[in-house]
């Protein structure tokens, strides 16, 4: 669901509906809540470019035999 959807749904009224304010005060609260996930989605993205762009810099300085250990999967103990 879009944020957008969320600010512009409308409800009809009806004799034993919701109460109107309560509706708008939880969609607000979905609303604040949509947007903090969306900015904290798009701070960690930068992180982990950032990082990423780190690391293939770092890998690339290394000798090739050395970086192909040390970026293989891990092997799991057969115990």
């Amino acid at each position: 669901m879009l944020k957008e959807e969320i600010v512009q749904k409308k409800f009809s009224r009806a004799f034993q509906g919701y109460d109107v304010a309560e509706v708008d005060f939880f969609l607000d609260a979905l609303y604040d809540e949509l947007t903090l996930r969306e900015q904290t989605e798009t701070e960690l993205r930068t992180r982990v470019d950032k990082l990423t762009a780190a690391l293939t810099k770092l890998v690339k300085d290394l000798p090739a035999g050395e970086a192909a250990r040390l970026l293989a999967p891990e092997k799991k103990d057969a115990t």
